[in-house]
């Protein structure tokens, strides 16, 4: 969607952990810390790919597999401003009416058909409204 509206679809991007679960808070927090060395994503990845092997030894796993230096890792990992930055993302995504992880919005609007024809539907309504003002 990104590639096929370009000027009209941005990503916003929040990271609320998965209310429960008893590992996706640490999983946020490794994620938030392999994207200190610019491996977000990537991180988001494996964990993604390994949410039934999740412990807190695979998440150093992970760290090493990705390269990371791991002492600036480990010292990010403790470090309080993640927790502060997951307790605002889970609020908004509250107030955004997120009652699922992931939930996915367009203009506020909280996808529920959630297939690329659904995606497209939205955002080509989106679009329409925006030429029409």
């Amino acid at each position: 969607m990104l590639e096929q509206f370009p000027a009209d679809v941005k990503l916003v991007h929040k990271d609320a952990p998965i209310p429960g679960h008893p590992l996706s808070r640490q999983a946020s927090i490794a994620a938030l810390a392999a994207g200190e060395q610019k491996k977000y994503w990537e991180y988001h990845d494996k964990i993604m790919q390994n949410m039934s092997a999740l412990s807190p030894e695979s998440f150093l796993t992970f760290a090493r597999e990705l390269g990371l230096d791991m002492d600036a890792f480990q010292k990010s990992l403790a470090d309080p401003k993640h927790e502060t930055h997951l307790e605002k993302d889970t609020q908004d995504a509250i107030n955004a009416g997120a009652t699922g992880r992931p939930a996915v919005f367009v203009n506020g609007r909280l996808v529920t058909f959630r297939t690329l024809d659904g995606l497209k539907a939205m955002i080509n309504e989106e679009v329409q409204k925006k030429k029409e003002k």
